[in-house]
């Protein structure tokens, strides 16, 4: 069982955006068990941004990984399903616009500069594609940190601000439709082959080198490639792989520290606690008893 910690950073009952019905900032990690699968209908138009880890979304039927700065917009009646079972580590922002705000009529509509002929295009636009999916969209990624940013200081200015990156936002998506940027190929199968060979050789110390020559890439290529598609860095992504195999052998098996460390590819039972401690917030033997218990 893997889990969750979301981190909210919602608007509360107090909502001063007519136009936001959501705000929030999605984390996960091993400390909360909630929200692992969900299948729901969409009321009002999602929007999504990758900060870090792989994950799947179900869209009309079709499974899609989305990786860091991935964007996603999913339109209002859309039936939407994730599964993060499988997911041990990542982020990504949501944020929600009302959908009977943006198609009402101008003299209502206060919270933006765009013309409400322009309003009724650009939402006109998503409603048709249903759901839009654009790789490695790092101009969206800003502008959610710059919403972070604005809803956590509140500093002068804060709520005109706000409203100005959500009209930037929808124009920025808006016009990749036009250029007709959106992907949805899955690209990262070139890492599958490097994936399998690390987790079956989890105690050879690898070098950079050997993943790239397992991937038949030069190591800049290689470093480049795998940081767009699966966010982290080779070594970062063998530490994942390690304490993710860790993590199941404290759960499944009887076998003490050391043999565990050596098996995933760490240096002693002290570098190995130290790591884990660091990424998944326990030490291993408190996440074994907390695992069983």
């Amino acid at each position: 069982m893997k889990f969750l910690n979301y981190e909210f950073l919602t608007i509360g009952e107090e909502n001063e955006f007519e136009n936001i019905y959501l705000f929030k900032k999605v984390a996960i990690s091993p400390k909360n068990k909630d929200f692992l699968r969900s299948k729901i209908t969409i009321k009002n138009y999602c929007i999504m941004s990758i900060q870090s880890g792989q994950f799947e979304w179900k869209l009309d039927g079709e499974t899609f990984k989305i990786r860091p700065n991935d964007l996603i917009l999913v339109s209002p009646g859309m039936e939407m399903e994730k599964d993060f079972e499988n997911v041990e580590f990542g982020g990504f922002y949501k944020i929600s616009l009302d959908a009977g705000y943006y198609k009402m009529k101008e003299k209502n509509k206060e919270n933006t500069a765009i013309d409400s002929r322009e309003i009724q295009t650009i939402f006109s636009k998503f409603d048709l594609k249903k759901f839009l999916i654009f790789r490695n969209h790092k101009e969206a990624f800003e502008i959610f940190e710059k919403l972070e940013e604005e809803f956590l200081n509140k500093e002068l200015g804060y709520y005109a601000r706000i409203n100005a990156l959500i009209d930037e936002l929808i124009i920025t998506i808006y016009r990749n439709t036009l250029k007709e940027e959106i992907t949805i190929d899955d690209n990262s199968t070139e890492f599958q082959k490097l994936t399998v060979m690390l987790k079956n050789n989890l105690a050879h110390h690898w070098t950079v080198k050997e993943m790239a020559e397992l991937s038949g890439m030069g190591v800049t290529n290689f470093t480049e490639k795998l940081k767009n598609n699966l966010g982290f860095s080779p070594f970062d992504y063998l530490i994942f792989l390690r304490i993710n195999e860790a993590a199941r052998l404290l759960k499944e098996s009887d076998f003490n520290l050391t043999q565990i460390a050596f098996d995933t590819g760490f240096y002693s039972s002290q570098h190995f606690s130290n790591t884990f401690k660091k990424i998944m917030g326990y030490p291993p033997r408190d996440f074994r008893k907390n695992a069983v218990a």
